[in-house]
């Protein structure tokens, strides 16, 4: 049995259909797909929340495992998975499912809501995690250039990230692009990995080099002519010209991405990059997900830059916990990645009463693996040559003195004393 409750939607003709595709539970009777007729919606995250839970609740198998896991307090996340086609579905807010019990779902750490879509012949992914003495190390590149938008709150979130990383032994390491007009410094990135964002042919060569494992974007998304991502190059701010905005697509961010094992996650924080403009087309996030990119997280509406640094100053430790809990295990679980952002978004005051819904993650249906990869330490590095050189000058004059096999790595031989010629 799945620990997953994951609903199936599914285009039938002219109508959306649900059924229940895998469940933490045994559910016993017929399973038959029940059309779905989409509700007028109130704009209030309760309400709204409480139809959209009644919706689900139509088809009797899904009502019957919804039922089942309530009283326990083990983790069931909700897979939203929808077919091609179904984009009315996937604009409706599911983050808000609200139950009687259980509250808001996603504000829950037993049933956090996940998106997903049907992808076939799909394997069990598996993706690299560098580890080196018992610390893991997320490698993430960062592009930081919404024009307009206070910059430094971002990298200030990036900081506290980092900071937050490396008490859960996870080392964040960055490299960063930025549109900023002068030079930009971090105390928690070194200079060298601190470049300004003149072209989009930069960003690429450095993502084949430095092979991320999270790609993330703080820029501007739009919808009118399909999914964007608008990304300002430094000439900007004196030159605001079309010619020094970088557009880029999903097909386009696909494209220029290699294929590897290392890519988890793509973070889209900027507004809208959850929606979409009209029938028959796909959010940005919905288009990005593929075996390629397993994971993307995105916003459902435009986002104030206040909520964006929170969600990034959050993120990335949630992140963390979950990469040091199955960097050695057989499976990840994701579901979970954006509840430490929401509840910090939920308890401000001033923010908008669904701020902390906005932010939605999308993910591919299959399992996620980890392959722990060894990495170099300097620190090692450096001791081992010392040894190697010790090893060798003793070696040359013929014997070791007492004690020196003391210091030396486990399983270095004796060799015999040198012989009076």
């Amino acid at each position: 049995m799945s620990e997953r409750i994951v609903i199936r939607f599914q285009n039938h003709g002219d109508c959306c259909q649900e059924s229940l595709e895998a469940a933490p539970v045994d559910v016993p009777g017929p399973n038959k797909p029940e059309d779905v007729s989409i509700p007028p919606l109130t704009g209030d995250p309760r309400s709204d929340g409480k139809i959209l839970l009644e919706l689900l609740r139509r088809q009797p198998a899904i009502s019957q495992a919804l039922d089942a896991v309530t009283p326990r307090d083990e983790s069931a996340p909700i897979y939203l998975q929808l077919e091609d086609g179904g984009d009315e579905l996937d604009a409706l807010p599911w983050e808000v499912l609200f139950h009687p019990s259980r509250k808001f779902l996603s504000l829950s750490n037993f049933w956090p809501v996940v998106r997903s879509k049907q992808i076939f012949n799909l394997r069990d992914l598996e993706r690299d995690v560098c580890v080196r003495r018992r610390r893991t190390k997320i490698r993430l590149l960062a592009v930081l250039a919404a024009a307009g938008a206070d910059w430094r709150r971002e990298l200030c979130s990036f900081e506290k990230a980092s900071l937050a990383c490396s008490k859960l032994a996870c080392d964040l390491e960055v490299i960063l692009f930025h549109s900023a007009r002068g030079p930009v410094t971090s105390a928690a990135i070194a200079p060298d990995r601190i470049r300004p964002f003149t072209s989009a042919q930069a960003l690429w060569d450095a993502i084949a080099e430095f092979s991320p494992n999270i790609l993330h974007f703080f820029c501007h998304g739009s919808v009118a002519n399909g999914p964007q991502l608008h990304c300002a190059r430094v000439l900007y701010h004196d030159q605001p010209i079309p010619e020094n905005m970088v557009t880029i697509s999903p097909e386009c961010l696909q494209r220029n991405l290699p294929l590897s094992q290392s890519l988890w996650m793509v973070v889209l924080n900027a507004c809208s990059t959850g929606a979409a403009a009209g029938e028959n087309q796909h959010s940005f996030a919905r288009e990005l997900l593929s075996p390629q990119i397993p994971l993307v997280l995105a916003n459902r509406v435009p986002v104030e830059e206040r909520d964006a640094s929170i969600l990034t100053e959050r993120l990335y430790p949630s992140l963390a916990q979950t990469v040091r809990s199955h960097a050695r295990s057989n499976e990840a679980e994701w579901s979970g990645s954006l509840l430490s952002a929401r509840n910090a978004l939920v308890n401000l005051p001033t923010a908008a009463q669904d701020a902390w819904s906005r932010p939605m993650l999308y993910a591919v249906p299959n399992r996620f693996r980890f392959h722990p990869v060894a990495t170099a330490d300097p620190e090692d590095a450096s001791r081992r040559e010392t040894v190697d050189s010790v090893q060798s000058h003793l070696r040359h004059v013929g014997h070791f003195p007492d004690g020196i096999l003391g210091s030396l790595p486990p399983g270095t031989e004796r060799l015999p004393p040198a012989t009076s010629r």
